[in-house]
């Protein structure tokens, strides 16, 4: 038993270093940065699936496809599994400064499109209402020359 758990731990250690090594010979240039956020959807009193489709179309619209530092969104939905609830926000940016910026400019799209404190509040209160409160946000790097 002992043996199995020295091999596995050295294996570990081999892969994990092959992996930094390949990072290591990467400039900036190629590299990504990634947030993943996962919620999980439900169906609020007095909603429906459609309404949610076109409040989602509106805030990308609006707000996600107009923030230049976004280099890519995607938005993934539960096919198969546990768990049909998964709805999953991946955005990518080509520096690390730009994650914090990007929400100060989606701030301001929101601002402009929803120009309102109240009318802002109260779009996003039923936004809101379709997911549950309890989520994960993760940030993650790419090195974008390993991507298929």
């Amino acid at each position: 038993m002992k043996k199995a758990a020295l091999l596995i731990g050295l294996f570990c250690l081999v892969a994990s270093s092959s992996l930094f090594a390949q990072d290591e010979e990467t400039d900036d240039s190629q590299m990504s940065y990634v947030t993943v956020v996962t919620y999980h959807t439900k169906m609020p009193d007095g909603g429906s699936w459609e309404r949610f489709k076109e409040m989602i179309k509106e805030l990308r619209e609006n707000v996600v496809f107009k923030n230049d530092l976004i280099v890519s969104s995607r938005i993934l939905r539960h096919v198969w599994g546990s768990n049909s609830s998964d709805f999953i926000v991946i955005n990518e940016y080509a520096e690390w400064a730009h994650i914090q910026e990007a929400a100060d400019v989606s701030q301001e799209l929101t601002n402009e499109h929803w120009p309102r404190e109240n009318q802002r509040e109260r779009w996003f209160d039923e936004f809101n209402s379709y997911f549950d409160p309890v989520h994960s946000d993760e940030i993650y790097f790419e090195n974008r020359a390993l991507r298929k």
